[in-house]
């Protein structure tokens, strides 16, 4: 994956990304993973705090997003939010 320097654009995570999804990992899939993580937080919360929501649900990735990558569209859903 190279040296893991960082570059002012963050080469290194699309580097790691395609890597751990595959060569057409893109903004889509990026800003889908970090969704699924949020829900993942949120479903285990409400199980330690009220029991099981549902037991289909599952996280569909082996792997989590960099929490700099998840700061980005948390922040990108709050502005949609505030509207």
């Amino acid at each position: 994956v190279g040296s893991g320097a960082a570059d002012a654009t963050g080469g290194w995570r699309a580097s790691e990304y395609r890597a751990r999804f595959g060569g057409d990992f893109d903004a889509a899939k990026l800003r889908a993973l970090c969704v699924a993580h949020v829900r993942g937080l949120a479903w285990c919360a409400h199980y330690y705090y009220h029991g099981c929501a549902d037991w289909r649900w599952h996280f569909g990735f082996h792997y989590a997003p960099y929490a700099h990558d998840l700061a980005a569209v948390a922040a990108e859903l709050a502005a949609v939010a505030d509207g």
